[in-house]
């Protein structure tokens, strides 16, 4: 994606391609969600960064563990973005209550993975 700025692409297309290029790098992920502010006006927040939640076979057990990235304008990444990597175990967990999201996040949308790639 060429340098661009937040009025040229949404926080929403920005997600999508991140998750697209993950499920491409990364062939243990087999689901990615969308995580999202507990209030949507917080989410909209240019600094609110982009929140993913990645199922990771390859990945080992380690709880929720969110790893936080700067923008990269020159990729097109023009909002900070956390990656919260789970095992399919961890995220039973979580669907079961036994494990919690940080910070009142809440699950939006999953993504699929584009046809030839990893995921779903």
């Amino acid at each position: 994606m060429a340098s661009a700025d937040q009025s040229t692409y949404s926080k929403d297309q920005v997600a999508q391609t991140l998750a697209s290029a993950h499920f491409q790098s990364d062939p243990g992920i087999t689901r990615i969600f969308r995580l999202l502010a507990r209030d949507d006006a917080v989410e909209g927040c240019a600094d609110e960064p982009i929140k993913l939640l990645e199922i990771n076979e390859h990945t080992i057990p380690n709880g929720i563990q969110p790893v936080r990235f700067g923008p990269d304008a020159s990729d097109g990444i023009l909002y900070p973005s956390v990656v919260i990597e789970l095992t399919k175990g961890e995220f039973e967990q979580l669907e079961d209550g036994q494990l919690q999201l940080p910070n009142d996040w809440r699950r939006g949308e999953e993504y699929a993975a584009l046809a030839g790639g990893q995921g779903n």
